[in-house]
Parts: C-alpha cells; structure tokens; sequence
C-alpha cells in the first residue's frame, strides 16, 4: 500500500468512528413523558419544580416536576444538586413505579437546569 494510500485509509476509519460517535451519542431515544408512557420506557420531563427534598438516607433527592403530568422524580444520589422549588429543569431518566406511584428514576448526570429560580 502506498503511503497515500494509508493516509486515505486512516482519514476514512477517523471519518466512519466519527460518525457512530455522533450516531450514538447524539440522541438517547427518550420520549416526552406522557399518559401512554409506560413502566421502563425512557422519558424526559420538562417543567418548574413543585418540591424538592433530600431522603434521609442514601443522599437521593426526591422531586415533584410540573409537567404534564406532573411527574415525581427520584434522582439517585442527587441530593448535592442545587435545585430548589420553581427552578425549571430537565430531567430524563427511565420510568418506574414506586409504591404505585409513577416516576421517573435518574441520575444527577439526567438532569439539566434552564432556569435558576432567584
């Protein structure tokens, strides 16, 4: 193989990684929360926090997220996360029951803040 040969090769399998990096990161197949939206679908929720509170144990931070539904959201040991009620944020994560209750179960790493209430 020529050496421009190579060159071109290289540049094409940087070009292919590239593109299924895009690919797979660039959206992660969650849904917009809704009335159909069943157990252990992947959902996102938008909307002003109603309640925000630390569980006593495991440092996990329990929400309520004005949506529609509204929506209680559990994010694992999220309780170093600054949210406060009235921020409006964005949270994804996979939906579940609780005591049968629904919500969505996350990580603090699924949660984006769009509006710091001051």
């Amino acid at each position: 193989m020529q050496k421009e040969e190579k060159v071109a090769a290289v540049l094409l399998v940087m070009a292919l990684l590239s593109l299924g990096i895009l690919y797979v990161f660039s959206d992660s197949g969650a849904q917009p929360l809704s009335p159909q939206s069943v157990t252990g679908d992947r959902v996102y929720a938008e909307g002003r926090v109603l309640y925000s509170e630390a569980t006593r144990t495991g440092g996990h931070l329990v929400l309520t997220v004005e949506s529609v539904p509204p929506v209680r959201v559990f994010i694992r040991s999220g309780a170093g996360l600054d949210i406060k009620r009235l921020d409006i944020i964005r949270v994804e994560g996979r939906l579940e029951d609780y005591n049968a209750i629904k919500e969505i179960s996350a990580s603090s790493d699924d949660v984006t803040m769009l509006k710091k209430n001051r």
